[in-house]
């Protein structure tokens, strides 16, 4: 793994039970306050790098379970 990407690997897996569901338990993304506190825990300097790397892989995972679901 690349050196740069493990705070947001590290945040990313740290939030895996942070995942908000609509009403039929499908996830529809992580809990935005959440993740922020998380990386607060976590001491992450690059808040808003981290955050955008996230989302790449928020949007990823979704796209895999939306995927299965066709």
């Amino acid at each position: 793994m690349w050196p740069e990407c493990v705070p947001s690997v590290e945040v990313f897996l740290a939030c895996a039970t942070q995942w908000r569901l609509d009403a039929s338990g499908a996830p529809i993304g992580l809990d935005y306050p959440a993740l922020e506190a998380v990386m607060r825990m976590l001491g992450i300097d690059d808040l808003r790098q981290v955050f955008a790397d996230v989302q790449v892989m928020e949007a990823e995972v979704l796209a895999v379970i939306r995927s299965r679901h066709d």
